[in-house]
């Protein structure tokens, strides 16, 4: 079976492109015998969708958000989401499934019960000012994509809670902020070996990104 990688024109701040990323997701779980799919969600959105869309497959799906109390300004954000929820009156985003319990509960009546609420990797330990290591890999990873970013990202955070298997591929799909934008095929690694010569992770394939 033919795969080829899936170039969005916008990232899923913009527009959101959810259902087309989890149909390739499907597609490419499929034709490659992969049945470990983690999926970034900051609402939950992502989290139901990955969950109605998934089920029935063989698959079994890992849910990571961020950590508990995460809040943004809308100033804070990407303009044109900053956009979007002004005109929808938020004047504070609450980011995580900590804020939203009741959502955590209906993603697991669908079957799913590996959530991980945890401090993005890549945010790391910042003195005020100052910067890490995690912070210049996080850089680094932007230049191909937000959503790229996060899904090297919540594929080793699942991997150091257990749910995902050093050296064995997953797929990983995230986004830029909100929304499905990008997903991969990644051998996954803890965190304290993702540079290691024989155990570190490598992203084995692009699946879709914003361009």
């Amino acid at each position: 079976m033919k795969m080829e990688v899936k170039f969005f024109d916008s990232p899923s701040y913009v527009d959101d492109h959810s259902d087309e990323v989890l149909d390739l997701v499907k597609q490419w779980a499929k034709g490659k015998g992969i049945r470990r799919i983690v999926v970034a969600s900051s609402t939950g959105k992502s989290a139901l969708k990955a969950a109605r869309s998934l089920r029935g497959n063989g698959i079994e799906l890992i849910v990571v958000s961020d950590r508990a109390g995460v809040s943004f300004k809308p100033d804070e954000l990407y303009k044109e989401w900053a956009e979007k929820l002004r005109a929808e009156k938020v004047q504070e985003y609450r980011s995580g499934l900590f804020w939203r319990p009741e959502v955590v509960e209906q993603i697991k009546s669908l079957g799913v019960d590996k959530i991980l609420i945890a401090t993005e990797l890549f945010r790391g330990m910042n003195a005020p000012g100052g910067t890490n290591v995690n912070s210049i890999v996080a850089e680094v990873l932007y230049k191909i994509s937000i959503g790229i970013k996060v899904c090297v990202e919540i594929a080793i955070m699942a991997c150091d809670a257990g749910y995902v298997e050093p050296g064995v591929d997953a797929i990983a799909v995230a986004g830029s902020g909100t929304g499905l934008d990008s997903a991969i095929v990644i051998s996954a690694a803890h965190s304290d070996e993702m540079f290691d010569k024989e155990k570190g992770f490598k992203i084995r394939e692009v699946i879709c990104k914003p361009r």
